[in-house]
């Protein structure tokens, strides 16, 4: 993972800035967006639009390297079978110390 801030050329960065940011607006340590709204709130900041298969290839490789933790959230609903919500994202220690520097 590089320090550059260059959004456009290093995606990853800009994911781990918006983690961040939604973490630290609703003063918690992680934060649970829908894809949609990770995909739209990088395309505000960066100009750039994402697939949902870059950012999932992007938010598994900041998960691999071990930047982010991702954790499903889905509920047992009765009578209705499963239902998913979005993931909750946690940033690392690594994470926030990338962040603060």
């Amino acid at each position: 993972m590089t320090t550059c801030t260059d959004y456009t050329q290093h995606p990853d960065t800009a994911i781990i800035a918006t983690l961040a940011g939604l973490s630290h607006h609703f003063s918690k340590s992680y934060c649970f967006p829908s894809q949609n709204k990770l995909r739209s709130l990088h395309a505000k900041h960066t100009g750039r639009d994402l697939s949902s298969r870059a950012l999932n290839r992007h938010l598994g490789g900041l998960e691999a390297a071990g930047w982010i933790t991702r954790q499903r959230r889905h509920r047992n609903v009765q009578g209705r079978g499963w239902e998913f919500r979005s993931t909750l994202y946690a940033l690392t220690r690594k994470g926030w110390r990338w962040i603060a520097s």
